[in-house]
């Protein structure tokens, strides 16, 4: 089975699995530097991480939530 996530090429996905009545996919913010969100400039400096949890619409019947584990900036 393949799953497709246009749009999302700021994401590395690092696992699906099969849950039975769901598709749980884990992904994370790659460790590009990114623009700081006041002056643009550019950083890789991280604070912390939090996660953020997505429902998508069913895959094959299957339920699809989306695991991603974001960067908080300094």
């Amino acid at each position: 089975m393949g799953v497709v996530f246009s749009g999302l090429s700021a994401l590395v996905v690092e696992g699906v699995t099969d849950e039975g009545e769901v598709i749980r996919v884990s992904a994370r913010t790659r460790d590009d530097p990114v623009p700081r969100p006041v002056c643009g400039q550019l950083t890789g400096r991280v604070h912390s991480f939090h996660g953020r949890v997505v429902a998508d619409v069913p895959v094959d019947g299957q339920r699809v939530v989306a695991s991603v584990r974001v960067w908080r900036l300094v």
